[in-house]
């Protein structure tokens, strides 16, 4: 579980405690990937169970743990 809740802070640089879609939009710039934001926002929309746009540490944990 620690590594999950590392693995989201990766994401969540400004400490939000939110993925937003500038942040998805930073790891997948890194890692090399061009994704379009309507690909990356479909993303966020997914997981996103209580549809405020964004992916906080809980629903991460679930996607990480294939409980989503």
């Amino acid at each position: 579980m620690e590594e999950i809740r590392r693995a989201f802070q990766l994401f969540d640089d400004d400490n939000t405690g939110k993925i937003t879609l500038r942040n998805l939009r930073r790891v997948a710039k890194e890692i090399g990937d061009r994704l379009e934001d309507d690909e990356l926002q479909a993303m966020i929309d997914e997981f996103d169970l209580d549809q405020d746009g964004e992916i906080n540490e809980q629903e991460f944990i679930a996607i990480m743990t294939d409980d989503a």
